[in-house]
């Protein structure tokens, strides 16, 4: 398709002028007495107005662009990738999403694509594209040169929010890259809290703890120490440190079991309301008090579940439970916010609600080691954790050992450990105490129906994917993201089309520190802490590196690039010889055809000239 570099307007007007010159020229033709050659005049006449309309409109054809391949240098890419991929593609071209020599700065992979259409095949160098760019390289043949994972905390935790006195612990992974021993530190308000050594290379799981006295918001420090005594701060975790209160909970078993009897000494030794049925017969029931007046325990009453916190039974209580005891409880989780917390003994045992809920996958791993103390009995299942199921004892990136769901105002949990009382028996109190703080705090019903959102990495002039649970609604809700000193800015959720009472939101902060979330109109709100842009980086890099190595497992096949065309000028020189030939011909064409004189009409000419 023949295209010309002309605005609608412009080309309208030239088109009416050329036509009018057009139609005038060939009435002169027609005019004329001589009308031998007149076709020819005519065509003539056409072809020299074209050939000047196309010296002056420079029309363009569509051509075929050739493909070329490209690199794309991301953030901390290795000079010596590039200049061997240049070695052994000498016409690539080079094109970077950071300042780099020799390369063309790109705002992001988008305006690649739009400009440059027919890119053949992308390289990808360094830690990678953002999620925004990996969605876009869908479209291309792709291959990713990314970077090994940086020295430093390569993955870390947000420890959710803990309870006066209770214990708070910061798990990660360390990478180590030599064998020079480096300290790792925990500082807070108080100075250093906890430090461990690491000496062997590699990535190492790392937990660091402290016991937390006052409520408030606090940030502690995380630092190293190398074999010289040089110092180096890695970034600060923000901890909501809540007061306590104690927990209103009922322990069902169907049998008598030494869990149940280390457990409910626990949780009354941490200040916690403890009921405990045990059946001893079929019809026989023994029935513990701890901490608490005696209540009826006969059934899971309306009105026992509503004075309850969190329900916790094996897997045979729940399968024993009569029809009106599931439906009760079941609404007490939806309607109240209570928390139901399932020791399975038998995968049979998952068809029945709540556990209808979880997918399990079958392992062959038959014990689980907590924090590298005690080997602890399990079944040989992993919990997957997929949508909407949020791991406690996270075994790998998509499977748990211990993991909950939401459901209504409320939380189901389930756990695969059949046996957690021999970290007591080898003297590994605080393993145990973190394991059921962990559950317990997890799975209680809140003091208060508050919407909850989901804690988050937040940085500043960086997305922030925030998700937020509530009781479902008629209404939607608004977002409003505020600092102390500094007007709220409210922020739109989309719900989820699975999960309707989950809604999910994106912000960009521009501003460092504590921030509180909460809904338009709402007084209740959650602090969420904002970094700024630098800190955490070995963190920062690894999430990107980790992320990219999913995305080149996962991705499926770019489809095949379509041909490109792109209008190319006609060489003017075409034109300006067929204007040349058009012209010639007018000129002569009068010459060849004029008819010879008589000798009258010579005198007469003669005549008339004196």
């Amino acid at each position: 398709m023949i295209t010309f570099p002309l605005a609608p307007t412009s080309g309208w007007i030239v088109t009416g002028v050329a036509t009018l010159v057009l139609a005038f020229a060939c009435w002169r033709e027609i005019r004329r007495p001589n009308r031998h050659r007149l076709a020819g005049r005519l065509l003539a006449v056409l072809g020299a107005l074209t050939a000047l309309l196309a010296l002056l409109l420079r029309p363009a054809l569509p051509q075929p662009r050739t493909p070329f391949d490209a690199i794309l240098v991301t953030p901390h890419a290795s000079p010596g990738v590039v200049d061997s991929l240049r070695q052994a593609h000498p016409r690539i071209a080079v094109f970077a999403l950071d300042t780099f020599p020799g390369a063309t700065l790109l705002p992001h992979l988008r305006y690649l694509v739009q400009q440059a259409p027919h890119v053949k095949h992308l390289y990808v160098v360094g830690d990678g594209l953002t999620a925004e760019d990996r969605t876009t390289a869908d479209s291309l043949e792709t291959t990713f040169l990314l970077n090994p994972l940086p020295s430093g905390l390569v993955r870390l935790a947000l420890p959710e929010a803990v309870h006066q006195g209770d214990t708070l612990w910061i798990e990660g992974a360390f990478h180590h890259p030599d064998t020079t021993s480096t300290a790792l530190l925990l500082a807070g308000p108080e100075g250093q809290l906890d430090s461990l050594s690491l000496t062997a290379p590699g990535v190492a799981e790392v937990a660091l703890r402290t016991v937390v006295q006052n409520p408030g918001a606090f940030l502690y420090t995380l630092m190293t120490h190398d074999a010289t005594g040089q110092a180096d701060t890695l970034g600060q975790v923000p901890v909501q440190v809540l007061p306590r209160q104690p927990l209103r909970i009922v322990i069902l078993n169907d049998f008598p079991q030494f869990e149940t009897r280390y457990l409910k000494a626990w949780l009354a030794q941490d200040g916690h309301q403890v009921a405990v049925r045990t059946r001893i017969s079929r019809d026989r029931f023994q029935r513990e008090f701890l901490n608490r007046p005696q209540v009826a325990l006969t059934s899971l009453s309306d009105a026992l579940l509503a004075e309850t916190d969190l329900v916790m039974l094996d897997g045979a209580s729940l399968q024993a439970l009569s029809g009106a005891d599931r439906t009760r409880l079941r609404r007490a989780v939806q309607e109240d916010g209570l928390g139901v917390w399932v020791t399975m003994d038998d995968a049979a045992q998952r068809r029945r609600w709540p556990l209808d809920a979880f997918t399990l996958t079958r392992t062959r791993a038959e014990t689980y080691t907590p924090a590298q103390t005690t080997a602890l009995p399990r079944l040989p299942y992993a919990v997957s954790t997929d949508l909407g199921t949020y791991p406690l004892l996270p075994e790998s990136a998509s499977q748990a050992v211990a993991a909950y769901r939401y459901e209504g105002l409320g939380k189901v949990g389930v756990s695969l450990l059949t046996q957690t009382y021999p970290l007591l028996l080898e003297g590994h109190t605080e393993a145990y105490r973190m394991l059921h703080t962990r559950w317990v705090q997890a799975l209680a019903k809140s003091p208060e129906a508050r919407p909850q959102w989901d804690p988050a990495w937040a940085f500043v002039d960086q997305p922030v994917a925030l998700t937020l649970r509530q009781a479902l609604s008629d209404t939607v809700p608004v977002g409003r993201f505020s600092r102390h000193d500094a007007e709220s800015t409210p922020f739109y959720l989309a719900q989820d089309p699975y999960l309707p009472d989950h809604w999910h939101g994106t912000l960009w902060p521009i501003m460092a520190g504590w921030h509180q979330l909460a809904l338009a109109g709402d007084t209740l709100s959650q602090p969420c802490y904002v970094f700024p842009a630098s800190a955490w980086s070995s963190l920062q890099r690894a999430q990107r590196i980790r992320s990219n190595e999913r995305y080149t497992v996962q991705r499926q096949p770019a489809p095949p690039r379509p041909v490109v065309y792109q209008p190319e000028p006609i060489a003017p020189i075409w034109p300006f010889l067929v204007l040349l030939g058009c012209l010639t011909f007018l000129w002569l064409e009068p010459k060849l055809t004029a008819p010879a004189r008589t000798p009258a009409a010579r005198a007469t000419q003669a005549h008339a000239n004196a």
